[in-house]
Parts: C-alpha cells; structure tokens; sequence
C-alpha cells in the first residue's frame, strides 16, 4: 500500500521521494487521518521535526481546499505535540473552527470564554470549546429519568443550558453538571431518528419489524424490559396493536444470534456484537495504528483474542522490521512477544541483532513492556559481566523510569561502592539529573535509602526547590517537622549553621515554613536566635511591585473567589461539591497572603544609593569574585529578597552566599564548596 510504501522511504531516509508520495497519499480517500499521523511522527523521530511539521501542513491546506474543516482541526491539534503553545496554530485553529462552526450563533462567546481566542494554554483552551459545542443549542441528549432532550437555550459566561426533555420542559443545568447526567444523542441513534424521522421508522415498523426493535436495541449500551422496549415504540406502532407486534418480533429476537436475553418473569434484551463482528474491528483498528499502538493491541490480542492475533501477526513482523532502526525498543519488543508464543515466527532479526546495532540505554527507553525491560537487563547483565557495572552505571543516568532505575540498582547491590558514587552523583547534581533525583527523593522518603538522611543533605534538599521542578511535595515530605527536628538535633554546629543559611535565605519556603524550622534550630542551637532580623531590604521598584500585588489580591483575586463561591454554592450538596471546597482553599491561601504581605510592609528598609558604601561588602552592591584555581571572575550583585533576579546574578542578602560576602573588604578570601574566591572589587550598584 502507499502508506507501507512511505514506512519503507522513511526508513531508508529517502525524504525526497516521501514528499513525491505524500501527494498522491493525501488524495487517497481510503487512508484514516490517524496513518497519515503515524507517518508524520516516523518522520519526527528520524530527527527532522521540521519536515514533519510540512507535512502536515500540507495535509491541512488539502483538506480546508475540500472544505473538510472537521479534519483540519484535527490535524492542527496532532501539530500541537510539535510545538504546543504555537500562536500560527492557534490563529489557524479560531479560523477552522469559524468555518466550521459558521452557523453556530455563539461560537465567538465559545472562542472567548475558553481562552483559545486568547493567550490560555491552547490545550486547555481546546477542552472547554469542545465542551461549549458539545452542549450548544440544537444538540440532542438522553436522560434516564426525563428522556429525550434538546438544547433549547446556551448561557457561555455562566456556562448553563436549558434543555427541553420530552418528560420535562426548561431545565437548567450547568456544563459541569450535564457531563455527568446527560448522554449525547447522534443522528444514527434510534431516539434521534425517532425526533427527526418517524416515518421512516413506521416504514421499518411495517417492513422489517425485527430489524426495528434490533436497531433499537443497538442504540442503547444496556438491557432494556419489554416494557422499555414498548416505550420507545410509542408513536411508532400504534398502541393497540404494539402487544401483537411485539409478540410477533419477540420470538425472533429469543432466536437470534446477536441478541442476549435475560430473566424469566421480567426479561431484558440486549443487542451484542457478534465475535466475526469484533475480530473484523479488532483487526481494522490495528491496521489503522501506529507502530506503537499495533504492540500494544498485539499484545492484548495474544492473550484475549487468539484467533485475531494470528490474523495480524504477519502485519506485526512487517511492522517490527519496518522500525527497527528507528524504534529498537519497540521492534525488541515485538521479537521478544513473537517468540513468547509457542509455533509463531519471529521477523528477520533477533533481539541480539538489535542489541549489537544500539546502545542499551536507546532500545530500553524505547520498550513498551516493562517486563521485556527487565529480560534485556538480564541478557546485559549476562552477556558480558565485566562490563555489566559500568553499562549499569551509564544507564541509571540515561533511563527516567522509577521501576527500571529500581532493577538496575537492585542488580547492584554487591557493588555498594558503585552504588554509593551514584547516588552522591545524583545528589551533588540534581539540576543535571532531575528525574534521577525525584526517584532517589522518593526512594528517602519512603525509607529505602535512610543512610543519606544526614544534616549535609538537608541544605541541599532546600536549594534544590528553587531550581529543580517537580520535587517540592517530596522534599517537604522528607523535610517534616519531627524529621527536621530529628535530624537537626545530631547536627554540629557548622552543619547547623548551613541549614541556618539555607532555609534563611530560600524564596520557596514561605514564612510561617522558614519559622517553624527556625525555631528548631534555635532550640537547639540558641546562639542562632540573636542573630536573627526582621529588616527586609528593597529597593522603590521591589516595593512597588509588592504593593501592586497586594492590591490586585484585594481588587482583583479576592473579589473573583467570592464570585467563585457563590457560584459553586449552586452545585448542590457542599459536603461532596469540589469546587466549592476548591474555592474556599483559594480564600484561605488569598487571606493567608494579604497578612503576610502587610506584615512585611512593616518591616521594608529602602535600599538608598547615596548610602551604600563601597569599602566593604554591604546591601546595594556589586561584588566581583575571582576564582583562585582558573583565574574566572564572576559578579554578584546583592539586594534585598524581592529584588532577587538570579538571571542577573542579582542575590538575596539573606541568601548563605550573600551572608559569606556581607561586611569582607577587598582582597578577603572565601570558601565556596570547597573554591577558594578572593574579593577583587566592590562598586556600588547603578541601576537602583
């Protein structure tokens, strides 16, 4: 096929031809929008995203010329995954979506409320649109209790429709409330047909009475009584002679292979696909998958489904072979699920062969099955032994997956020395290794690894919040009260005093966090407490922006959660409405906020340029420090907690490395982890 065609071209690079081939591709009306995604991201994953990217474009400029702007759309947002916040994408979204939408009265209430006309997450933008035309008038829904129902009246600012039910006319409900009630009804449902085209049914009724009641069945994804049956006959089969209707269809439908019927006294019937029926959709949605959703079906299929699984398991050699250069891992996993099955061949390659081809960190990041993973660390660890620790080694810092990084580190525990260096790795630099640095985090939380919980970790576990993302839960979890206070009380004095500095000097711990730990210290270490002060430096703009917060908390913030509130209230029950006890948290922290705002008003000192000296280190200035071993200067300036601009080097004086340089004059030596600096200027800061 011309889809196999453009696999082969992508994995012999010959991009030249694939675009010759992508034009008769996109005017091919057999081929599911979904290959033409899978094509476009093999192309991806050679390492030329920018091709990709044309592709697709392409595609999207083929299917707005045939006006299909429902696919456009689609196609635009599988571009999202190569650049997510894209505003050409954005732009052309609200365009398609006018196009498409043109007779929908309140599409630009839609575009605007959720932020896709605007600058919200695009993503996020998507979701609430989608919903808003879900729920726009016109539309159908079935609801157990008033049955079928249209969109009668839309109100977007508050997000609520009136829907008018067959059982109950004018009733309100929000978006939110709806997506749990209501089941949206398309035009091949029988209740849609029955609204819209009743005659057509009648004609049914009188020609095809089974395939009617089977048809209705169809619609409805449960079993349904004689006398629910019945109900939706009304109208279709005249009441009086419903009974020998259905007395006539009942016997046929007991009979038939496709219908289930339950009970005794009271039965139900239910509509079931049959199994050719299935294996024929089993077997349609792996052809139209990717690489990686056709293992993942094949692996379903192999232990539930047999008899599909041999029908596409020729397709999957095909499909292993096709991608083994490109995804080594997932065509392992394809070798090593074929040879699993007693009988089936395997593709033209082993997994030896793909291991003697890439590098182990490559094919184990690329493997779908987590138990596929840990048979090739043992064919590794066996392969070649002497080369096992290093190989390990190299993969704990090149793999992210927890359980994975847990087997190759469990495989080396006779080697605690190994062991060891890569944990102080991973600790000394965690900005490099994020989410080696997560799993070993949860691995000390959760007490496998108590040996590095040690006073020298602590302020390390305190700097890291600022500059490494997604670990804040965790080291404050680590960092509990009664652990802090566990761990303080074996600390020395020097040790004491860099956990001093650190929570002293953090912008993340908030100030009631940065107290409590405090007071532990100076339990502890009482001498601590006398240095302690409530000044806090700022310069005319740092104080300004801080009060514009404060306003806006007060204006702005608090005015829109009480809205907020009020809103939520309408929901119902309080004890069980999340948004209300989602909107009383947001009250909390605002209040919380204003009160530790307006005391640290309080207590600011404005940094003055005319009274900042130069003969020593003080706020206001700027330091350049010299690196004794190589001779490199680097400069820091020194202001106050609300002027802290790190990208400029710009430092709090409360930080551990402002307190090392406060009150040193020109030419003073200072330890840096282990560096030795000298002081070689000291210039008051301009820019104030």
């Amino acid at each position: 096929t011309l889809v196999d065609d453009a696999q082969r071209l992508i994995a012999r690079g010959d991009f030249g031809k694939l675009e010759d081939l992508w034009t008769d591709l996109i005017t091919d009306t057999n081929i599911e929008l979904d290959q033409y995604f899978v094509i476009a991201d093999a192309v991806k994953q050679t390492g030329d995203p920018d091709r990709a990217r044309l592709l697709l474009e392409i595609l999207g400029e083929y299917h707005e010329t045939q006006k299909k702007y429902r696919s456009a759309i689609e196609i635009q947002k599988h571009m999202l995954r190569y650049d997510q916040e894209s505003p050409h994408i954005r732009k052309r979204l609200v365009m398609l979506y006018r196009k498409n939408y043109q007779n929908c009265l309140h599409l630009e209430d839609y575009l605007e409320l959720s932020g896709l006309s605007k600058d919200e997450p695009i993503m996020k933008a998507l979701r609430r649109l989608e919903e808003y035309l879900l729920y726009d008038l016109g539309r159908y829904f079935f609801f157990e209790r008033y049955g079928l129902g249209q969109v009668v009246q839309v109100n977007p600012a508050k997000r609520e429709i009136v829907v008018d039910f067959d059982k109950k006319k004018r009733h309100f409900l929000s978006i939110d409330v709806a997506q749990g009630l209501l089941t949206p009804v398309d035009e091949q449902h029988f209740l849609y047909l029955k609204k819209e085209k009743i005659e057509q049914l009648k004609a049914m009724a009188s020609a095809q009475p089974e395939e009617l009641v089977i048809a209705l069945l169809r619609s409805f994804h449960k079993p349904l009584s004689v006398s629910e049956i019945k109900m939706h006959l009304d109208g279709i089969v005249e009441e009086a002679t419903v009974q020998k209707f259905w007395d006539r269809v009942r016997k046929a439908l007991e009979k038939h292979d496709y219908i289930k019927t339950t009970g005794r006294t009271t039965k139900t019937y239910a509509y079931v696909a049959s199994p050719e029926d299935k294996k024929n959709q089993a077997i349609k949605a792996f052809h139209n998958a990717g690489p990686r959703e056709k293992y993942r079906l094949a692996e379903e299929y192999a232990a539930k489904m047999p008899e599909v699984f041999d029908a596409v398991s020729a397709d999957l050699v095909r499909a292993g072979n096709q991608i083994r250069r490109d995804h080594p891992g997932l065509a392992a996993d394809i070798a090593m699920l074929l040879e699993s099955i007693a009988g089936r061949t395997g593709p033209g390659y082993t997994v030896h062969d793909i291991m003697d081809r890439n590098s182990p960190e490559s094919i184990l990041s690329d493997m779908a099955n987590p138990a596929h993973q840990m048979h090739l660390l043992s064919i590794l660890q066996e392969k070649d032994p002497a080369a096992w620790v290093e190989t390990a080694t190299r993969l704990v810092f090149a793999i992210n997956e927890p359980k994975l990084l847990d087997a190759i580190t469990d495989r080396l525990q006779d080697r605690p020395d190994t062991l060891d260096d890569i944990y102080h790795t991973i600790l000394a630099t965690p900005k490099r290794h994020p989410k080696q640095f997560l799993w070993m985090l949860k691995k000390i939380q959760t007490g496998r690894l108590d040996a590095y919980m040690k006073p020298t970790l602590m302020p390390k576990l305190i700097d890291t919040l600022e500059y490494v993302r997604g670990v804040k839960s965790v080291i404050k979890s680590i960092l509990s009260l009664a652990n802090f206070d566990a761990l303080v009380a074996t600390a020395d004095a020097t040790e004491a005093r860099r956990i001093w500095n650190a929570v002293k000097g953090s912008n993340v711990l908030s100030e009631f966090e940065q107290q409590n730990y405090m007071r532990i210290i100076e339990h502890y270490f009482p001498d601590f407490a006398e240095e302690k002060t409530d000044i806090i430096y700022a310069t005319q703009d740092a104080l300004k922006k801080k009060k514009q917060e404060l306003e806006s908390i007060l204006s702005v913030e608090i005015p829109q959660n009480k809205k907020d509130i009020g809103r939520a209230r309408e929901f119902g029950d309080l004890s069980e409405n999340f948004e209300y006890k989602s909107a009383k948290e947001k009250q909390d922290q605002l209040y919380a906020k204003v009160r530790t705002i307006e005391a640290e008003l309080q207590r600011v000192q404005l940094i003055e340029r005319l009274d900042i000296k130069t003969d020593r280190v003080e706020i206001g200035t700027t330091v350049d420090l010299e690196r004794m071993d190589d001779g490199s200067v680097v400069t820091f300036r020194i202001l106050g907690r609300w002027d802290t601009d790190l990208g400029r080097n710009t430092i709090s004086n409360e930080a551990p490395l402002a307190h090392l340089m406060l009150g040193r004059t020109i030419g003073a030596s200072i330890n840096i982890d282990g560096i030795l600096h000298k002081i070689r200027r000291i210039t008051k800061i301009t820019d104030l």
